[in-house]
C-alpha cells in the first residue's frame, strides 16, 4: 500500500512540472495561452555636448562681455562677424610699480593765488580764502574745481586716474547734510548743487555718514552712505583713489568704500562742494598713483588693454534655423601661452 502512494505522488509531481512548463512559455499552439509583452521606452534626445552653443569658455582673464545677437537665415559667418567687435576690453591682473608724482597743491593763501588754478562757483559771496578753503554761511551753490588740468585728460576717451586728497572739516555743531570732494568732474556751473557732470564723496550727515553719490544733466544720483562715528569741529582727511571703472574711499587712512565709476565719466577734473553745510578744507592735493594704492582695492593692480578679437563658430549653418555659440578669442598682447576668450550665442530665425 505504502509502494502504491509512493507512485501516486510521482505522478501528481509529474503532472506539475509539466504544467509548469506550459505556463512559463514553452512552444504550444493553445490559443487560451497567455503571452507577456515587454516594452521597451526609446531613450531620451540629449542636446549634442560638441555643438558650438553647448560649448565653454575657456579664459585666462575677464573680458568685457558682447551681447547676444539675432540673425535671419541665410546670413553668412561673415556678416555675422561684421556685426560683432573686433576689439574687446581684456582685465588683466599684474604687479604695480612706480611711485606716486604730485599733479597738484592747492594754494589757499589768497583769492588772488587760489584763482591761478582754480575755478571759484559762488554765487552768494560765502567762500572765505585765508589760509584755508571755508565758507562763512550756508549755501547750495557753492562749487571750486582745478581749472583745465592736463592730468584731467578732457575731451579724451583715456582715463584720468588720480589720488585726490582732502583735509576738511565741519564747523556747524549739527550739520544735515555733507561737504565734501568732486571728482572726474566736468561742465561744473554756479548753477545749483548739482550743476556738474561728475562722481562726489562727502561727509557730515546727521546720521554720521559718508555719502557716495554723482550728478549729471544738473540732477542728484545717490549711490550708498557708510556709516562713521563724526565729530564736528575735526579735522578728517577724505581721500580717493580713482582708477579706470573703480574707485576707493580712505578716511583717514582706512578704506570705506569700493565703488565704480558712472561709465561716462571716463576722465574730469576734481574739487570741493558743499550743500548748504558749514566746513573748511585746510589741505588739498592731487598725486598719481603708486604701488601701494593699489592694496586698498579688492583685486589689486589691474590693466584695461584693448585687443583684438578673433571670432570663429565651425558648426555654424547659416540655412539652419537654431542657435550658435561664436567664440572670440585674444591672444594678441597677452602673455605667451595665455589667452581670453568671450562667447556670443547667434540665434538664427526665420523672417
Amino acid at each position: 500500500m505504502k509502494r502504491n502512494i509512493q507512485k501516486l505522488f510521482v505522478c501528481l509531481l509529474a503532472g506539475a512540472m509539466a504544467l509548469s512548463l506550459v505556463a512559463c512559455g514553452g512552444d504550444t499552439d493553445d490559443a487560451s495561452s497567455t503571452t507577456t509583452t515587454t516594452t521597451t521606452k526609446t531613450p531620451a534626445v540629449t542636446a549634442d555636448p560638441n555643438a558650438s552653443i553647448n560649448q565653454k569658455v575657456e579664459s585666462d582673464f575677464e573680458v568685457e562681455s558682447v551681447k547676444n545677437k539675432v540673425v535671419k537665415v541665410g546670413t553668412s559667418f561673415d556678416e555675422v562677424v561684421a556685426g560683432l567687435p573686433s576689439e574687446l576690453e581684456v582685465v588683466i591682473p599684474g604687479e604695480a610699480t612706480g611711485e606716486s608724482k604730485v599733479l597738484h597743491n592747492a594754494d589757499f593763501s589768497s583769492a588772488d593765488a587760489f584763482g591761478e588754478a582754480w575755478t571759484l562757483c559762488d554765487n552768494d559771496g560765502i567762500v572765505s580764502l585765508d589760509g584755508k578753503f571755508a565758507t562763512t554761511a550756508a549755501s547750495d551753490k557753492v562749487k571750486a574745481y582745478i581749472t583745465d588740468p592736463e592730468w584731467a585728460l578732457a575731451d579724451s576717451d583715456a582715463y584720468a586716474n588720480y589720488v585726490v586728497k582732502a583735509v576738511l572739516r565741519g564747523t556747524a555743531d549739527a550739520p544735515d547734510n555733507n561737504f565734501g570732494i568732486i571728482f572726474r568732474a566736468a561742465n561744473v556751473s554756479p548753477n545749483g548743487p548739482d550743476s556738474y557732470d561728475g562722481m562726489y564723496v562727502g561727509i557730515g550727515d546727521p546720521a554720521g555718514q559718508i555719502c557716495v553719490g554723482k550728478a549729471s544733466g544738473n540732477a542728484w544720483h545717490h549711490i550708498t552712505n557708510i556709516d562713521f562715528d563724526y565729530v564736528p569741529n575735526q579735522d578728517y582727511t577724505l581721500e580717493v583713489i580713482v582708477y579706470n571703472e573703480t574707485f576707493v574711499v580712505l578716511l583717514d587712512g582706512t578704506a570705506m568704500y569700493e565703488g565704480t565709476v558712472d561709465p561716462t565719466m571716463v576722465n574730469g577734473t576734481v574739487g570741493l562742494r558743499t550743500y548748504k553745510q558749514l566746513f573748511e578744507c585746510s589741505e588739498f592735493s592731487v598725486r598719481t598713483l603708486q604701488a601701494s594704492d593699489f592694496d586698498h582695492f579688492e583685486n589689486g593692480f589691474t590693466e584695461v588693454k584693448v585687443l583684438p578679437v578673433v571670432w570663429t563658430c565651425p558648426d555654424y549653418d547659416p540655412n539652419k534655423v537654431g542657435s550658435y555659440g561664436f567664440f572670440g578669442t585674444i591672444t594678441e598682447g597677452l602673455p605667451e601661452g595665455k589667452q581670453a576668450q568671450v562667447k556670443v550665442r547667434i540665434s538664427v530665425r526665420e523672417e
